[in-house]
């Protein structure tokens, strides 16, 4: 497969200064988002007496996991579950397009909207050889995804003051 490396059309600066603002805010506030599982993942395992299956979740997918199997099974925090799944959902949600936006290039500008093409190569499912992927992002949604992890740091620190209250 062939891939067009060209580079993508020029934006204006005024363009350029809002576009990478509106990224670097989403980073900062994913940073948060991060930390805040971490965090969670210490506390239920630290304070609360929760034992990992194996290590430590470490990856996302790993702490998303845990927590919600954590916030299932334990009456002490289980009020929390609905909170705790609708985060989990929209986490994953935010992720999909900051995968793009973190793990790829911005490969095309479209003055249109504007929009923005990100583009990546990740794993094939044998773990064999890349296959290339690319999605189209609105400034706007840009936005969207920083306000809503902002969003998700604010129900993020609910859920860790529910579970410090129910430390043993």
């Amino acid at each position: 497969m062939t891939t067009d490396v060209s580079p993508p059309r020029k934006m204006p600066r005024e363009v350029e200064i809002v576009f990478y603002h509106s990224i670097g805010r989403l980073m900062n506030r994913w940073g948060y988002i991060d930390s805040l599982f971490s965090q969670l993942c210490s506390d239920l395992i630290e304070e609360l007496g929760h034992s990992p299956k194996g290590k430590v979740p470490w990856g996302l997918t790993d702490r998303l996991s845990f927590v919600l199997e954590c916030f299932e099974t334990d009456q002490r925090i289980r009020t929390g579950i609905d909170a705790v799944k609708a985060i989990v959902e929209d986490v994953k949600q935010v992720d999909i397009h900051r995968g793009y936006i973190v793990h790829g290039c911005m490969t095309q500008y479209f003055p249109e909207g504007p929009k923005f093409q990100f583009t990546k190569l990740d794993r094939t499912a044998d773990r064999r050889s890349y296959e290339q992927f690319s999605m189209i992002i609105a400034l706007d949604d840009i936005h969207q995804l920083s306000d809503a992890s902002s969003d998700l740091v604010t129900g993020l620190s609910k859920i860790a003051k529910l579970v410090a209250s129910a430390k043993i």
